[in-house]
């Protein structure tokens, strides 16, 4: 259950409704033109993908159901399924380390190229898609990332990742150092 300030409350994963939740995520994706993608960290799957077929042209949820987590090694460019790999074990690192603040985290950015037939370059089959990644908690633990995709108007990967802070300031995360740098 999500309270009005949009934290999960504490309940076990058995007592929540699915069909509840993809009604919700099907009711709001149908007014978006981003997709909306809900990740289930703990269990390595895609919990939801919206029918939303703007961004991730062909990607339909009985598609994703099939593919399961190798959903991303087939619609991620492979030049990107290692940065995908890396964002995800650092964001997970970061708020489980405790190097982010939890409570302060409003969202993560970055860029993946996916397969889609909207590309602007007809050399290749993937659009350069801008990803926010908003984590959510459950029994204090980080359990689900709430994506919103969309098309990006920067066509190169710079292999960027971002963390969005509720007071409006920014981090960036150089995979080079390994470290954050607070703005």
């Amino acid at each position: 259950m999500v309270t009005q300030s949009g934290q999960i409350i504490q309940e076990s994963s058995s007592s929540i409704d699915t069909d509840k939740w993809f009604i919700a995520y099907d009711f709001l994706s149908s007014m978006m033109t981003e997709a909306l993608v809900v990740f289930d960290f703990d269990r390595k799957k895609i919990q939801y993908i919206s029918n939303n077929d703007l961004v991730l042209c062909g990607y339909t949820q009985e598609m994703q159901k099939t593919l399961g987590y190798d959903f991303f090694n087939k619609s991620i460019h492979p030049k990107d399924i290692l940065f995908w790999k890396d964002i995800h074990n650092t964001i997970l690192n970061s708020l489980n380390n405790g190097e982010l603040s939890a409570d302060q985290v409003n969202y993560f950015s970055f860029l993946l190229r996916v397969k889609s037939s909207l590309s602007s370059n007809r050399k290749s089959d993937y659009l350069m898609t801008y990803v926010k990644l908003k984590p959510r908690w459950l029994n204090e633990q980080l359990r689900y990332g709430i994506c919103m995709l969309s098309a990006s108007i920067i066509r190169k990967q710079d292999n960027q990742l971002c963390v969005h802070y509720k007071n409006m300031n920014h981090s960036d995360y150089s995979f080079k150092t390994k470290k954050w740098k607070h703005y």
